[in-house]
């Protein structure tokens, strides 16, 4: 029986090393992501499409973000979340968020959702906020950075009412945006 093993081995090796020298084909078992295309894994709930979605586009991967959201859609059509973080991929940061804009310069440990809420009123409009400065990664914020916050109406947590005034700020030395 073990001359049988040492056949196959040996044929094995002769079958590999014939191949050596031949193109190497694609891997077709595998589906390929690309940028028109991208395809979600099964994730179960439109929810953890959308927190994967959250996470692709804080490292810029928005094909990746547009595939889960889509999924997170199918599932649930009105799933406000994934819609607004689809509405912030398919349109111009400038009409989402206004022209006027002032200068606002990143504080440490600071992100860009953290941003988002507390100028906008609203953390997952993190990605428009970051398209909004140019930057591809939100997730690439750093501390002196200077960036472009929209003068806009927000909503705060406790009110009802649009107010352009900025959220209270503690005291604690924190920077106010520069008009």
């Amino acid at each position: 029986m073990t001359t049988h093993i040492r056949s196959l081995a040996f044929a094995g090796l002769v079958a590999a090393s014939g191949c050596a020298s031949l193109p190497q084909m694609p891997d077709i078992s595998m589906p390929r992501m690309s940028s028109i295309g991208a395809a979600a894994p099964d994730r179960g709930s439109a929810r953890e499409h959308v927190r994967a979605a959250v996470d692709y586009l804080g490292d810029g991967q928005e094909a990746h973000a547009r595939a889960e959201l889509s999924a997170a859609l199918e599932l649930s059509p009105n799933s406000s979340s994934a819609r607004r973080l689809m509405q912030q991929i398919d349109s111009d940061p400038r009409e989402l968020l206004g022209q006027r804009a002032r200068s606002y310069t990143v504080q440490p440990g600071e992100t860009m959702s953290q941003l988002a809420e507390r100028f906008l009123g609203d953390s997952l409009m993190f990605y428009a906020l970051a398209r909004y400065n140019g930057l591809d990664a939100p997730n690439q914020l750093s501390a002196g950075q200077s960036l472009s916050i929209p003068r806009r109406a927000t909503v705060t947590a406790t009110s009802s009412t649009p107010s352009l005034a900025l959220p209270p700020q503690s005291s604690a030395g924190a920077p106010s945006p520069t008009p």
